[in-house]
């Protein structure tokens, strides 16, 4: 009994398992069977200790129970096969020129030189192909390995044996039916008490035999991978089954389940790589898998291969394949009791291993660059669930650089070798139940921060999961809140006022860009005339102060501080206008032209031309100084007004200090570029407000205003202080 390798790596594709770089190159035939009688057996009793197993490392195989190593044996070459007997008494392996017979209860050892190419241990002896294709088998006591004769297992071996295995009293052999490259083999089990030989089916290359006194159903059972290929890098494999000791056919296995994963792949471009191949204590067939995609097949060129999905454990209980755990590049044998195998691999390419014992969730070194592990089935039993303890410190943060952003961190587990984060959406005063939350992702390794991107929900909670090698930690309640950033409606509004829209009848924009600043969103500064009175409520906009980006005012000039573009909105002018019992305006005029100049500012009431005069510098501490000299359409016989704004950085703000005109009234407001997602009021936040006097001070003596430093976060007046 016991697991094998042909030196080939089994994928699976479509609705079978697939193969990759096949050493022989055989094309894929039909599994077929016999309707032939057969004598049955009894299983044998299992005397072989729980936790005992053996693996290989560069030049030697070792047997083991628990942290005892019972024996060490140098193997000189390779092992190329090993099995266990049906009682598990003795561990027998095989090198090219070595063979070696373990005593699993006391280590004691029996080795012989043989010239072996495959090995199947079965009724109390050891039988060896000496060569592919030969027709006999050399007999060994499996005990002492002393020689005991040659067996030809049956009439048909003309043309020779590819590979054998033992299963109880039984001997399965592969027995070549055909001539060429592309070899074919009857599967044949030859019974040890006397019965007569029986063929079960047909199949090319085998890899992985295995068998266990007790299957799924209680009865015998040996399974293998048959091997084929469709090309020259991909090909099609399946995993075939049967109970030796009952007439029938093979059973091939069929996997819906893994063919999807990934989802939405191609049936010519999705692959699968299997391995590790073995029987649990359940009776069912464990395998490792992890599926990739291929695309082309260009001559010289070959296929392009995207990465490998994650690497799963899966078993077959005779039914339907499922994945039991799903651990990337480790993968776990149960040896019973408390005790368990965690192998490791370095990459996804590495045959080498780190071995560890698992023992109530501690996991202890066994050795490194193993090769290959063996484990009797009969010793295998469930391994209990460990116990982790919960996730600690989870932690959501945000970044109003990053909307539609949660990055989570957490505290390790210790033993823990792969985490999954649950989510949930809901602002509710109550969270949600942990019954609410879905899996978000998996897969995490041992990582201890996960970013979530794309995250529409306004709030989103969540959950972390520490995964242990058959258990995992509780799952936190209430949960970890987050609020996410999104593109903050009013700076999209602001954009699209200043940058993006085209202006409203007869009104004017023009644009120019500085060099880039932080990212504190966009800045608006605006002069308006505000309904102080009915004087002013007639020629006005008919407003009083307020964040709105499309709000009237005489001239407003936008700064988008990442990109630096200046945008530059001069409003229509008209006679008269209100807003009861509807808006409406009577006289206007369009506005004239902008033009960019440098110290706008400093253009006096009289100068007549009809222009709106704008500048914009960026200065060396990173503020910048607004120049504006903007003029009615109907002429400056009001004089113009002037302006000159400073806004320098504070923090993520700014601080403004004004020069000019009285009148009109003037605000500044900034709009950052994002804002928590589903925000009760707009996010608009006033860095300085500075009131209007009468319109004769247009042509009156300016004045000098200070803003305070800080910005007012809910939108609301913040008035300057002015001498």
């Amino acid at each position: 009994m016991g697991i094998r390798r042909r030196g080939v790596t089994a994928t699976l594709v479509g609705l079978t398992l697939v193969a990759t770089g096949c050493d022989d190159d055989p094309t894929r035939t039909a599994v077929q069977g016999s309707e032939v009688g057969m004598p049955t057996s009894t299983p044998p009793s299992t005397a072989v200790e729980a936790g005992t197993f053996a693996y290989t490392t560069p030049g030697r195989v070792t047997l083991a129970r628990g942290r005892q190593t019972l024996a060490s044996v140098s193997t000189g070459d390779p092992v190329r096969f090993a099995e266990w007997t049906a009682d598990g008494s003795r561990f027998v392996a095989a090198s090219a020129t070595r063979l070696i017979s373990i005593d699993t209860a006391t280590g004691a050892k029996a080795e012989v030189g043989c010239q072996c190419y495959e090995i199947a241990v079965a009724a109390g002896k050891v039988f060896v192909l000496d060569e592919y294709g030969g027709q006999d088998l050399a007999v060994h006591d499996v005990v002492t390995l002393e020689p005991a004769g040659r067996m030809k297992p049956s009439p048909g071996t003309e043309r020779g044996l590819v590979a054998v295995t033992g299963a109880g009293e039984r001997v399965v052999t592969f027995q070549i039916n055909g001539d060429g490259a592309r070899w074919t083999a009857d599967v044949v089990v030859v019974d040890q008490t006397g019965g007569t030989p029986h063929k079960f089916g047909e199949t090319t290359i085998a890899s992985d035999l295995a068998y266990t006194p007790t299957g799924w159903d209680g009865k015998p059972k040996v399974a293998y991978v048959v091997i084929g290929t469709s090309g020259s890098s991909t090909g099609q494999s399946s995993v075939v089954w049967f109970d030796p000791a009952t007439p029938g056919v093979q059973a091939e296995t069929r996997n819906q389940e893994l063919r999807a994963l990934p989802p939405g792949v191609s049936e010519k471009d999705w692959n699968n790589t299997v391995g590790n191949l073995w029987w649990a204590a359940d009776g069912t067939v464990r395998v490792d898998a992890s599926t990739w995609t291929c695309s082309g097949d260009q001559p010289l060129a070959g296929p392009r291969c995207d990465k490998p999905a994650p690497q799963g454990q899966w078993k077959f209980d005779g039914a339907r394949w499922q994945r039991t755990e799903e651990h990337g590049l480790t993968s776990r044998r149960e040896l019973g009791g408390d005790l368990s195998l965690v192998r490791r691999r370095p990459s996804a390419t590495s045959e080498e291993t780190a071995l560890l014992l698992d023992e109530k969730g501690a996991l202890a070194p066994v050795a490194d660059k193993v090769g290959r592990v063996w484990t009797p089935p009969s010793s295998r039993a469930k391994a209990p669930r460990i116990t982790l303890p919960e996730v600690k410190n989870v932690v959501a943060t945000t970044d109003p650089a990053h909307p539609y952003r949660v990055t989570l961190k957490w505290d390790p587990v210790a033993r823990a070798v792969d985490y999954q984060v649950l989510t949930a959406p809901g602002c509710d005063l109550l969270p949600p139940s942990v019954a609410e939350y879905k899996l978000q992702k998996k897969d995490l390794g041992t990582a201890t921060t996960w970013t979530h991107d794309q995250v529409t929900s306004g709030c989103m909670n969540y959950i972390v999961v520490a995964a242990g090698l058959g258990g995992e930690s509780p799952r936190q309640w209430p949960g970890t809140r987050a609020w996410p950033y999104e593109t903050n409606t009013t700076f999209a509004k602001a954009r699209s006022r200043y940058f993006e829209a085209a202006p409203d009848p007869g009104d004017r924009i023009s644009t120019i860009t500085l060099s880039p600043s932080a990212d504190h969103g966009i800045v608006v500064v605006r002069g308006f005339i505000r309904n102080k009175d009915e004087f002013t409520e007639m020629i006005g906009d008919h407003r009083g102060f307020g964040t709105d980006p499309y709000a009237s005012a005489k001239v407003g000039i936008a700064w988008d501080t990442a990109t630096g573009e200046i945008g530059v909105y001069v409003h229509r002018s008209c006679v008269a206008g209100a807003n009861v019992p509807k808006p409406w305006v009577a006289g206007c005029k369009d506005a004239l032209p902008i033009q960019f100049i440098s110290g706008a500012e400093m253009i006096r009431d009289d100068i007549e031309t009809p222009v709106n005069y704008i500048s914009a510098v960026k200065r060396p501490d990173g503020s910048i100084r607004v120049g504006v000299s903007a003029v009615n359409s109907w002429g400056s016989f009001l004089g113009r007004i002037n302006a000159r704004v400073i806004l320098t950085p504070s923090g993520d703000s700014y601080t403004a200090n004004f020069f000019g005109d009285k009148f009109p009234a003037w605000e500044i407001y900034r709009y950052p570029r994002t804002a928590v997602i589903g925000s009760v009021r707009p996010v608009a936040y006033t860095i300085a407000t500075r009131d209007q006097t009468s319109i004769d001070d247009l042509k009156g003596y300016p004045t000098m205003c200070f803003g305070h430093g800080t910005e007012q976060r809910e939108g609301k007046e913040h008035p300057m202080s002015c001498m």
